[in-house]
């Protein structure tokens, strides 16, 4: 929590290293949890110009969420999906935008490429139900949150999208119980 105290080890490693990317990328984090997206958006593409990974394309792709930005997000998500097709962060970050966008289609089948990989991803069952309930398939979203549910302390906006699915299928108590626990 001495944030000043990182920033400023991180800045004297950096100019130490200037190639290395772990103090340009601690300092991009730092930028980002301090509200200063534009910041951190120089230093992602500083690390992008040194080592343009998956990792550093879906750091930007977070920054310009953060932003506001959600066609520049999915562009940068999509560039890490090229570089590591095997990379699910790159496939849940992307999906979560375009529901965001309203484009639940596209998000649906990032979904599928997840779930197909990790059949057990929280974040990929989660958006899978949220999908359906946007649909209206309340049943089929009801099956996958209750899979899931065990995960929603640590996973708290299941609760909140679970209340709205149980009130929507008229189970008022079981509704009233989990939108209690999402306040909780």
């Amino acid at each position: 929590k001495q944030i000043d105290a990182a920033r400023s080890s991180l800045a004297a490693a950096e100019q130490l290293e200037p190639q290395n990317v772990g103090p340009k990328l601690g300092l991009a984090r730092i930028a980002l949890t301090q509200n200063q997206p534009e910041d951190a958006l120089k230093k992602a593409d500083e690390i992008l110009q040194i080592a343009p990974t998956a990792d550093a394309h879906i750091l930007k792709g977070e920054i310009l969420n953060r932003k506001g930005d959600r066609d520049g997000a999915v562009a940068a998500f999509t560039d890490a999906i090229k570089i590591d097709p095997n990379n699910i962060g790159g496939y849940l970050d992307r999906a979560q935008t375009l529901v965001a966008q309203n484009k639940d289609a596209e998000a649906e089948a990032d979904v599928k490429v997840v779930l197909a990989s990790a059949a057990r991803s929280v974040p990929g069952n989660y958006l899978e139900a949220l999908i359906m309930a946007r649909r209206k398939d309340f049943n089929g979203a009801d099956t996958i949150l209750t899979k899931i549910a065990s995960t929603f302390p640590d996973f708290p906006r299941g609760f909140y999208l679970q209340a709205v699915v149980k009130s929507a299928l008229k189970q008022y108590e079981q509704a009233e119980t989990t939108i209690r626990a999402y306040l909780g």
